[in-house]
């Protein structure tokens, strides 16, 4: 029984492989898999958790007119970019196949309210099944798009939540 990965050429445009090729492929593919989740654990999520620097404005309360109010907190973080661009670029595309890079971004849902700011934009059709940058870059856009990291933030007798995402 042979272990070989190597595809065996045929006539036409068939490749033909040997016994167990395919399960080492599909095997080395999902170890190749679990390998980048940790890699995206690690120098992702766990690196915007240690270094993400966060600060918090001064509280003010907005009178809605209906007998409730909003509490607005100004939250400002910052992260250096570097080791996430590395991380991210091991295994995605930006929408024109080129190296992510921090840049302006708009990350509003409705275009007529443009708020350009400082960021990293991942989008799904640029690596989804057709045009993914490994065999499974898709599935590992679905990892990393379903992960939140969240710091509690607290400012004199307060506290608040303040995620810090990834789009």
């Amino acid at each position: 029984m042979s272990e070989q990965v190597n595809p065996v050429e045929s006539a036409g445009s068939q490749r033909k492989f040997d016994q167990g090729a395919l399960l080492t492929l599909a095997k080395q593919s999902s170890s190749e898999f679990d390998e980048a989740q940790k890699d995206i654990e690690n120098n992702i999520w766990q690196y915007l958790k240690q270094n993400t620097v966060i600060s918090l404005g001064n509280p003010q309360i907005r009178d809605r007119g209906t007998g409730t109010y909003d509490l607005l907190v100004p939250v400002e973080w910052e992260v250096r970019s570097a080791p996430i661009l590395a991380t991210l670029n091991k295994y995605f595309w930006d929408y024109s196949k080129q190296p992510f890079k921090n840049e302006k971004v708009d990350f509003s849902l409705r275009h007529h309210m443009r708020k350009m700011t400082w960021g990293i934009k991942i989008q799904q059709y640029a690596n989804d099944n057709e045009k993914q940058k490994r065999a499974y870059s898709y599935d590992l856009y679905k990892f990393l798009v379903s992960k939140q990291a969240k710091r509690h933030c607290s400012k004199d007798s307060g506290s608040w939540v303040s995620p810090a995402c990834l789009m």
